[in-house]
């Protein structure tokens, strides 16, 4: 951190805020006490708390008052998105918190909401990660989150730095929400350009998808390498993106048998089926082509190899058919879904009738549907740059609302132009 402007302190956390965990969760459900609602990690996202899903849990008198949120508590993640939160301004009925929640109060010379964009500023630079502890599932326990330091200026200065913060984010955010909506766009101009192209047409010809198929089978996990007779890679659904490209570089290395092997060796042009995945709002039923491969390879189980018949389907043609299929919807009867995951019917998916136009005429429709792509995909690296970019100045705006940059008679000359201007 800079050199900080006269009138300013650092001081930890502790010495500023009273901080307390939350209450436990009892594996038992104590019958005659009552239950209250409460708030969970998920709840506490940055800057705002999503009381959308709200439990209970059976609390006594006493834990009622030692658990109860005030209007203006502060809410921080201990675990997930450590560092995580949100202000919590109040409601009629009464709310507890959880013990992944951590609860600051203010002394009187602390501004919450700028401690609440410090943990922001703090997140992004990698501050919080440096004093979590965990190798793989990070926590910030009360004592490290009371060492933090936060750099002070009086409480005038943090509140008028708070309203300098929020009418530049809130442009900021306004812009994201602008470019998010471009990007939503994109997404529907490809599927009506798919749909134009494939699916409004009638005078073709139809076949059983699995009629076209030279192999369709599902895929192996195996075991650890070296345990069975060969090793290879494994791609799995998260080498599957979003657009359909396989990216099999991060594949899993394990094993499996010669005959394993045998029936289900990778090549390029094979199309891989998700028939395992998908979430609360994501159908399953993805397909991803086959177009690069650094090893001997497999599919993982929650996959389906499926490989065309080149003298009757292009691999391409056959690709961008199931994927607008997927993007208009057509894989939603097909699944059933369970409490964490959506599976798919494989053996109904492989029953649909697919149009298949001469061969000559498959490769036209690919040319157009890829150049479709292609311009797609340039409008839309163009709006992932506009969205970096507005990440980059969130970022500046934090440190220089940190460093006492900000605020003052005149804009900070160590201020880039752009944030100047925002």
């Amino acid at each position: 951190m800079n050199a900080l402007p006269a009138g300013w302190r650092v001081l930890r956390l502790g010495d500023l805020a009273e901080t307390a965990l939350g209450k436990m969760l009892d594996a038992a459900r104590p019958k005659g006490i009552l239950r209250v609602p409460y708030l969970r990690n998920v709840n506490v996202q940055w800057g705002r708390i999503d009381t959308a899903d709200v439990r209970e849990i059976a609390l006594n008198a006493d834990e009622r008052d030692r658990f109860r949120l005030k209007t203006g508590d502060l809410l921080v993640c201990e675990g997930g998105e450590i560092g995580r939160a949100a202000i919590w301004r109040g409601r009629t009925e009464y709310m507890a918190y959880q013990k992944a929640l951590h609860r600051v109060q203010s002394r009187g010379d602390l501004d919450l909401t700028y401690l609440r964009y410090l943990l922001e500023y703090y997140a992004d630079t990698g501050e919080l990660r440096s004093r979590a502890t965990g190798s793989t599932i990070l926590h910030l326990p009360q004592q490290k989150l009371r060492e933090l330091p936060v750099p002070l200026p009086p409480i005038a200065e943090q509140h008028r730095i708070v309203e300098a913060l929020e009418s530049n984010l809130s442009r900021l955010a306004a812009a994201n929400v602008t470019l998010g909506g471009v990007l939503r766009k994109l997404d529907a101009l490809l599927l009506a350009g798919i749909s134009k192209v494939l699916f409004s047409s009638a005078r073709w010809p139809s076949k059983r998808l699995a009629d076209v198929l030279e192999t369709s089978i599902g895929g192996v996990w195996g075991s650890e390498p070296g345990v069975e007779s060969v090793d290879v890679r494994v791609i799995r659904v998260t080498e599957l993106s979003k657009g359909g490209s396989i990216v099999p570089y991060s594949a899993a290395s394990r094993s499996i048998s010669d005959s394993q092997l045998t029936t289900r060796t990778l090549r390029i042009d094979d199309l891989l089926l998700e028939k395992s995945g998908g979430g609360p709002t994501q159908a399953v039923g993805r397909v991803g082509l086959i177009e690069i491969l650094e090893s001997l390879s497999v599919c993982s189980n929650f996959m389906q190899l499926m490989r065309p018949n080149p003298s009757i389907v292009s691999a391409r043609f056959l690709f961008w058919y199931l994927h607008g299929f997927y993007l208009r919807g057509g894989t939603k009867p097909m699944q059933k879904a369970t409490t964490n995951i959506r599976n798919l019917k494989a053996s109904e998916y492989v029953d649909q009738s697919i149009p298949i136009p001469s061969l000559q005429e498959q490769q036209a429709l690919v040319s157009t549907l890829d150049r479709l792509c292609l311009e797609s995909e340039r409008l839309r690296d163009q709006v992932r740059e506009m969205l970096k970019r507005q990440h980059n100045l969130r970022r500046a705006l934090l440190a220089a609302a940190f460093n006492g940059r900000l605020i003052g008679s005149a804009p900070s000359a160590d201020l880039p132009q752009e944030l100047v201007d925002v």
